[in-house]
């Protein structure tokens, strides 16, 4: 980043410009900041541009086409103005070096990385593509590698595939080494041509290197890509059958993103192992979590001389790794009421639709051994509720019950009358399945498998039982549908929930608003519906604890990113529950079990 010069703008629109992050064609893009200290992309349009009305007109319908664009692992539009003076476009910032900065820094990423880079992406241009638009300037350095995963940025040269296009018909826009063949022969770039340069990036990310080398000047590497075929030799096996079909030079041979999406799924392993230690590494040295600072001037002048002193400190930072960074928007959003912060992650998890959820659960008592469950998990949200399927759970003990500890698991110490449980770390398959209304478990987890039919392999679990093992299960199948939606977690219980206050906070080297949320268990057991929460409720009542706090962390975009949360019962045991949530905007389908699966009544 370069500080401001004497004839940039201070302000442009709600924007305070802080510093210079580059230039293209089009333009120059600031760093700007909001008066709530969100940070920004701003991009001004050229004056030689501004000034033609044509152009104005043009611009205005290009910005309508970005907003439209917001989708999963795509930078959002945050504002625009085509009229002003100055035209400009704001995008929120992505906290992470982008894909060329981390390859050239650290070689090629590894192959649980490169696996969620291609599904993430895929995953972009699917939806972008579902709603008519194209990127048409896909390239390493427009791809940001985030904590939570690769976005997608720079949508200003973004297009609705049946309109008038920005740049015009014989006009070679995009890097020669990322474009597609039609774009290197001038004709109009539609979504084909994201799906070659898709391919570009993989092998890029592979490789450290384009499809078609990267030492030919513009001409021949324009030449290259019409008439060559492209280099794959070095492109890890597993992943040349996906790329091989994205670079026909046919662009309508090509596969469409919806179809890559299904191939370039990322597994839960590789989810798990993101992000990448480029990624990591740059959080390590504090690069992601610098915050400029905005001085309060007695003028503009001194704002001027404050801001480049600020944005000269930060740029200086930036030299000694050699990477310029991008930031998701700096300051996650404050809000002084329950029902506001309640309104805001319902917006956000409605807008994103589906996530991944880890929860840690750790489970202490007096007499016992302590226990640490893991569970993974899918999360899709529409409005009649969430639906969830976990797909791993294990299973160990735990040596620190100071420091985290969730509920028995069902067989555990705690659900008496249960079989004792094997705290052996073994890892299980999809354990249980979550709909608004139903959830079933895997009945190969039942404590007395034997007991089951053949074929059944699944068990409707109802929401109330006064089996042990049921009663155990159900109280378990509520706690995971509170953690698929923290905007609804206590809705029910009315002013027994109180916003207690919130701060500031990194977590693991992403800014975030930390937020304490308050229940008053004495008034909650009389609000509670369920018999079976009740009795827990009243338990940890008659066992002294007054109020239950849960820490809710939201990141730049308002998005829920950790929830913790811990209950002590009667004085000697206790019980804390750690969730984390990734990987947004996934594609993803949680449908029920096929119902001649299904066991209704399991065995006692």
């Amino acid at each position: 980043m370069e500080r401001l010069r004497g004839d940039d703008p201070v302000r442009l629109g709600p924007f305070r410009l802080l510093g210079r992050l580059g230039s293209g064609g089009m333009g120059q893009v600031f760093l700007g900041r909001t008066s709530r200290g969100a940070l920004a992309a701003v991009k001004v349009i050229h004056p030689g541009y501004a000034a033609d009305p044509h152009f104005r007109e043009r611009f205005d319908r290009e910005i309508e086409t970005a907003r439209s664009a917001n989708g999963p692992w795509v930078a959002s539009v945050i504002d625009a103005d085509a009229s002003a003076g100055q035209p400009w476009l704001a995008t929120e910032f992505i906290a992470g070096p982008t894909l060329y900065q981390a390859v050239r820094s650290n070689g090629p990423l590894p192959t649980r990385a490169v696996q969620v880079l291609a599904g993430r992406l895929s995953e972009a241009l699917a939806a972008l593509h579902a709603k008519g638009l194209a990127h048409r300037d896909l390239k390493p350095s427009n791809v940001v590698l985030a904590e939570d995963g690769p976005y997608l940025i720079d949508f200003g040269i973004a297009q609705a595939g049946d309109a008038t296009p920005m740049t015009h018909t014989g006009t070679v826009l995009g890097p020669p080494g990322y474009m597609s063949p039609e774009q290197a022969q001038g004709e109009p770039a539609r979504e084909p041509s994201d799906i070659f340069s898709f391919a570009g990036v993989l092998t890029f990310a592979t490789t450290g290197r384009g499809p078609f080398g990267d030492m030919s000047g513009p001409v021949a590497m324009l030449m290259k890509i019409s008439n060559d075929e492209p280099e794959l030799g070095r492109v890890p096996e597993w992943l040349r059958p996906v790329l091989i079909p994205c670079l026909a030079k046919d662009p309508w041979s090509r596969p469409s993103a919806a179809q890559l999406v299904s191939r370039c799924a990322p597994s839960l392993g590789a989810l798990a192992a993101w992000p990448p230690p480029a990624v990591t590494e740059a959080t390590a040295s504090g690069e992601l979590t610098t915050v400029i600072n905005p001085p309060s001037p007695a003028s503009a002048r001194r704002s001027r001389r404050l801001g480049y002193a600020l944005v000269g400190c930060v740029a200086a930072a930036l030299l000694l790794i050699g990477a310029v960074v991008m930031f998701r928007s700096g300051s996650p959003p404050y809000f002084s009421t329950l029902d506001d912060l309640r309104a805001e992650i319902s917006s956000q998890l409605l807008s994103d639709r589906s996530y991944q959820m880890t929860t840690t659960s750790e489970w202490s008592a007096i007499g016992a051994e302590p226990l640490k469950v893991t569970t993974e998990g899918s999360v899709r949200l529409d409005g009649a509720g969430p639906s969830a399927q976990l797909t791993s759970r294990t299973v160990e003990p735990h040596t620190s019950p100071s420091s985290t500890p969730a509920s028995p698991p069902p067989g555990g110490p705690g659900s008496a009358g249960t079989a004792a449980l094997d705290t052996t770390p073994t890892p299980a398959p999809i354990v249980m399945i979550i709909t608004p209304q139903q959830a079933w478990v895997s009945a190969s987890g039942w404590p007395n498998p034997a007991r089951i039919p053949p074929g059944k392999n699944w068990i409707a679990v109802p929401p109330d039982s006064a089996d042990p093992v049921i009663a155990a299960y159900s109280r378990e199948i509520r706690s995971q549908r509170e953690l698929a939606n923290p905007a609804a977690r206590f809705s029910e219980y009315g002013d027994a929930v109180s916003l207690a206050g919130s701060a500031e906070d990194i977590l693991e080297g992403v800014p975030t608003r930390r937020y304490t949320i308050r229940l008053d268990l004495a008034m909650a057991v009389q609000r509670e519906s369920s018999p079976l929460v009740r009795r827990y409720l009243w338990e940890a009542v008659q066992g002294g604890e007054q109020v239950r706090d849960v820490l809710l962390w939201l990141d730049g975009r308002g998005r829920p990113v950790r929830v913790r949360s811990e209950l002590r019962m009667n004085g000697d045991s206790i019980t804390v529950t750690d969730t984390r949530y990734r990987g947004w905007g996934q594609a993803m389908q949680i449908n029920p079990p096929p119902a001649d699966q299904v066991l209704v009544d399991p065995p006692k």
